[in-house]
């Protein structure tokens, strides 16, 4: 094997479209997704995660096997915590992305919020609630679910 000697500054990172990559610094840390298009300066991704496109520039990836499946925590939200969208919605949240919160609503209702949406996280620890007849049920708790 010869040395070759060159600048440093003309070293590059070869990326091409289809490889699946994972950014590994800057806004999208942590999430994975496949090479969409490779310009001078910057590399378009396709989420795993959240199936959007994140610009980033090729310092910032590297070649990846594994897939993201999400965060455990967002700022001051945990998967599934309770918390309040307006006065007559709350949700428990069931993923979290970087920059959106899905959760499922008292409703039934998947929704997908950014975080500043969630007006506030509700303490879930002394709720108290009904089961089908009508017996008092609490955190930790055995069920079944039928």
């Amino acid at each position: 094997a010869a040395l070759i000697k060159f600048p440093h500054w003309q070293l590059r990172k070869y990326f091409k479209t289809g490889d699946h990559v994972k950014v590994t610094n800057g806004r999208y840390k942590g999430e994975t997704g496949l090479v969409v298009r490779v310009d001078q300066h910057e590399v378009v991704v396709f989420s795993d995660l959240t199936t959007k496109e994140l610009h980033v520039f090729p310092r910032d990836l590297q070649i990846a096997a594994e897939v993201s499946s999400g965060l455990d925590s967002l700022g001051d939200y945990q998967l599934h915590a309770l918390v309040q969208l307006d006065p007559h919605t709350v949700g428990c949240i069931v993923k979290l992305a970087h920059e959106a919160v899905t959760l499922v609503t008292q409703q039934g209702v998947v929704k997908q919020v950014k975080p500043g949406e969630i007006a506030r996280r509700k303490d879930s620890r002394r709720v108290t609630g009904m089961d089908s007849q009508h017996q008092p049920i609490q955190q930790d708790d055995v069920v079944q679910v039928v």
